[in-house]
């Protein structure tokens, strides 16, 4: 396959960011599929696997059975999704190809599998993964079925949301506190807080609030720095049952591979959920007060949760009101590029966290 080919095989998917492709890695095919890495401006690759008519094709059986190491009977295609391609094999397995690659250990093949050897119950577990060449192509799991996101559940909630809200906090006490105890741990850096409080005022195009600088270079104890998440969100939880389990640990898409395995205060995972059930009161239309609500229940059963005791700062709320200016900042810039009639929701939390309300 040459570099045309590849670019009018992406040209469309919703997985494709539109980047130029500048070559082609040949991996050994796949039954009758080309398997081929097509390497884009900006570093990274993403991972193609074309069929006889043309196109790529991950339902084919011989991908599931690559992944598995043994035969499968049925393959069907779990849905639309943005940054990966899932399919569901015999209806007991959830194979997910990777699509956007970059050289090295994928975290969503590796962070839930060193959680899963710790005990912590909440996440699916890999049963299987595929790797070439340092490339983490593919992951399987065990497919729940009838599942719902966090998301879903959330905005379809209408009623009071102190309880949604405060499993989802005592549900990430327990993933951080597990996180913790799968990965070293190293201690916070005062200017390094700083440097990501002054990093969003910057970015916000606000001056940095004097008040804050010092508390955050006052602090006794900063805390750890742990592996995180890295893209929590409310679409990151499943609700299986009456059981909820986080997925999804690739971290932000558009960082770099280094960026998202490097460890990280945990409040900055704290501060992407209660951005999340931000906008979740907007979109379902639950107004201010399930907003304050929810994000209330949802932070004080994460700050008292005795698990996380140890991996706080001193003072939790500079380092939080730090990475929610952070959060938000981050969600403006794709607000204005990719939703402009949504922009006004970080907007008005910038403007918020700038002047040092909360």
């Amino acid at each position: 396959m040459d570099v045309q080919l590849a670019a009018s095989v992406l040209r469309g998917k919703r997985w494709y960011a539109g980047e130029a492709v500048t070559g082609i890695v040949e991996l050994p095919p796949v039954g009758s599929l080309q398997h081929v890495l097509a390497e884009v401006v900006g570093g990274g690759a993403y991972h193609l696997l074309v069929g006889a008519s043309g196109d790529d094709d991950v339902t084919d059986p011989a991908v599931a059975e690559r992944v598995l190491g043994r035969p499968v009977g049925s393959v069907r295609a779990l849905g639309a999704e943005q940054s990966n391609s899932s399919v569901v094999v015999d209806d007991e397995v959830l194979v997910k190809v990777f699509r956007k690659l970059q050289h090295g250990p994928n975290p969503d093949v590796e962070v839930p599998a060193a959680l899963d050897a710790v005990g912590f119950a909440d996440v699916v577990a890999p049963l299987a993964d595929w790797s070439e060449d340092g490339w983490d192509l593919a992951v399987a799991v065990p497919f729940l079925g009838a599942v719902a996101d966090g998301w879903t559940v959330a905005l379809a909630h209408d009623g009071d949301p102190t309880e949604l809200a405060a499993a989802v906090g005592h549900l990430t006490a327990r993933l951080h506190a597990a996180l913790a105890r799968a990965f070293p741990t190293q201690p916070a850096e005062h200017e390094a807080l700083v440097a990501t409080y002054e990093r969003a005022c910057a970015d916000a195009d606000v001056g940095p609030s004097a008040e804050s600088l010092a508390a955050l270079r006052a602090l006794p104890d900063p805390g750890p720095t742990i592996r995180v998440h890295g893209d929590y969100h409310l679409g990151q939880l499943l609700q299986h049952g009456e059981r909820w389990y986080v997925i999804d640990f690739e971290g932000e898409p558009n960082r770099s591979l280094a960026e998202r395995r490097a460890p990280a205060p945990p409040l900055k995972d704290l501060a992407g959920m209660l951005r999340s059930f931000a906008y979740a009161s907007v979109v379902g239309g639950h107004g201010e007060g399930w907003e304050q609500a929810a994000v209330r229940a949802c932070r004080e059963a994460y700050l008292s949760d005795p698990s996380i005791a140890v991996l706080l700062p001193s003072d939790p709320e500079p380092v939080l009101d730090a990475y929610l200016l952070e959060k938000a900042v981050y969600e403006l810039a794709y607000e204005r590029g990719f939703r402009p009639d949504w922009a006004w929701i970080p907007e008005k939390a910038v403007q918020q966290l700038a002047g040092g309300s909360r």
